[in-house]
């Protein structure tokens, strides 16, 4: 037995509460019916036949009806169904390597043009998937969310080159994680993820990033760019042409194709490695591919739900309260007194008056703990957007950061992201407000892309403004992107 939304049992903790209330305004009503006839006769007489048992029985009906209901609300469930999902078309990330080891030329013109073309001729046999482009280097962003718009991708595709993303070095897991989590926010499709890398790993977390994506169902098909003799890397720097890329020591550094990385990614997942020469991306390749990508979708129709069990404790509820209200006398007790008093003076007194007390009292206690618990919900999103308008920047950016690690995160993840990003913008931490930005587009509201595109845009312009002095080249390729953001 589980339960889908367990805060609504804190109400049980009123039912208590209520009982007391009940044993009070009995107690006092006892004590004042003594107080104005001593008498036994007369007590019995003025009471009509009235019982604080039979009273109590009837509230004790009310309060159990009160408490099926709170345990109705909790949405216990037990056992599960399997449900056949129809779905058409499929999630697909194009993910393609940016690094500085992507221009080396064992494949003609380079590795990087040649991904990007075969890229594009991936993208023309998808005509009905939903397509998304994650470029990466030392870090991956999510430069075009997932789209049937696929020639907004291709423009994004050619417009990649070695400065996209200015952060050094080769981090797979970065593109891999953000894939699965964009695919996971989107939900309800199938997904898959095409790589394209010479594999020249600069950190370790790419195999467990790997494993978390095959838990999640994400189906990776790495593409092998270049060879295994390798070449040397030239260096990009335009005051530099003809010299090459050198390591610590001086050497020249030479980058070959790392396959047996790219395949132990696609084992782990399901998928299959694919080695791209010089040649084009050819229908034989493609068709592997999507073949791939077609028995993933077969093998992931079956799910498992959670049986609703909501409607036992409803029923058992609204029982007990029917119940309550078929036991009460037929008519209403009449106290009054024998002697010949004046028809203003007779007094009526109903049988449990602490039942209509009690009702009231748990109306009024549900209404101020729903409106506690809303409140709540949303305290610390409001605290960090009053540090933002306030100018304290540090401040909101480590309540934006706060909330986005939190489990049950109060408000929607793209918005905290895009709260995030602007205030790191702000405090001039440009490649973090880029990769917050990057995070907020993500969401499925068109309103809030709009405001990530604008904001990523802002934030890559302002870092090519960074760089122009000491990297002109790149500056300009980096406002390019940032135009086509603003775009």
């Amino acid at each position: 037995m589980t339960f889908a939304a367990p805060a609504y049992s804190y109400f049980l903790f009123l039912l208590p509460v209520l009982a007391l209330l009940k044993i009070w305004a009995d107690a006092g009503s006892q004590n004042a019916i003594n107080a104005f006839a001593q008498s036994e006769r007369i007590r019995d007489s003025l009471l009509g036949g009235a019982s604080l048992l039979w009273s109590g029985l009837l509230f004790a009906l009310q309060l159990l009806g009160v408490g099926f209901f709170i345990i109705a609300l909790t949405r216990p469930q037990f056992g599960v169904e399997e449900r056949t999902s129809q779905q058409s078309g499929r999630n697909i990330f194009i993910a393609i390597d940016t690094s500085k080891s992507m221009l080396a030329d064992d494949v003609s013109p380079n590795r990087l043009t040649r991904a990007k073309l075969a890229a594009q001729d991936l993208l023309e046999k998808l005509p009905t998937d939903r397509v998304g482009l994650i470029p990466f280097a030392g870090r991956a962003y999510l430069m075009c969310p997932l789209t049937n718009d696929h020639d907004a991708i291709v423009e994004s595709i050619q417009s990649l080159d070695h400065t996209t993303i200015p952060r050094g070095g080769t981090s797979l897991a970065s593109a891999i994680s953000l894939a699965v989590d964009t695919a996971e926010k989107v939900g309800g499709h199938q997904s898959g993820l095409v790589i394209f890398s010479d594999g020249q790993e600069t950190d370790t977390a790419t195999i467990n990033a790997a494993k978390d994506a095959a838990r999640r169902h994400m189906l990776i098909l790495p593409v092998g760019v270049g060879t295994a003799d390798g070449a040397v890397v030239p260096d990009p720097d335009p005051q530099k042409h003809g010299e090459y890329l050198r390591d610590e020591n001086g050497k020249v550094l030479r980058a070959r194709l790392e396959a047996d990385l790219l395949r132990d990614v696609a084992q782990i997942t399901g998928g299959q490695y694919v080695e791209l020469g010089s040649q084009a991306l050819t229908q034989k390749l493609v068709d592997g591919i999507l073949a791939r990508l077609d028995k993933q979708t077969a093998d992931s129709r079956q799910e498992s739900h959670p049986i609703e069990r909501f409607q036992w404790p409803l029923f058992a509820g609204i029982f007990s309260i029917v119940l309550s209200f078929l036991m009460r006398p037929s008519s209403r007790k009449l106290v009054r007194l024998h002697a010949p008093l004046p028809v203003e003076a007779q007094t009526e007194v109903h049988t449990h008056p602490a039942a209509a007390r009690g009702a009231a009292l748990i109306a009024l206690a549900l209404f101020v703990f729903a409106s506690n618990a809303g409140a709540a919900s949303v305290k610390d999103v409001d605290a960090a957007r009053r540090e933002y308008d306030k100018q304290n920047y540090e401040a909101a950016r480590d309540g934006y950061a706060r909330l986005l690690g939190e489990k049950n995160k109060p408000a929607d993840e793209a918005e905290l992201s895009y709260g995030l990003g602007a205030a790191t913008h702000q405090l001039k931490d440009y490649d973090r407000s880029i990769h917050a930005f990057s995070d907020a587009l993500k969401s499925q509201d068109p309103a809030m892309q709009k405001n990530a595109h604008r904001g990523l845009a802002t934030s890559l312009f302002n870092e090519g403004a960074e760089l122009l002095a000491k990297e002109p080249e790149t500056a300009v390729k980096i406002w390019e992107e940032s135009v086509a953001h603003f775009n």
